[in-house]
């Protein structure tokens, strides 16, 4: 997590979708070895209101 959130929660459940839901394969150099590389990938949560519950 590069820039948090400020909820724990949300942070670690976007770190989550992340690790489960994506394919990771490494990045290569010229010669196809495996090297260092960096990616970010904002996650965004879409909250919708609470209902009133009677």
């Amino acid at each position: 997590i590069q820039v948090s959130s400020g909820n724990l929660v949300y942070d670690r459940l976007a770190r989550r979708i992340v690790e489960k839901q994506w394919k990771f394969e490494p990045a290569k150099d010229m010669n196809g070895q495996p090297m260092e590389s960096n990616m970010q990938c904002p996650v965004y949560f879409n909250m919708k209101p609470a209902r009133n519950i009677k």
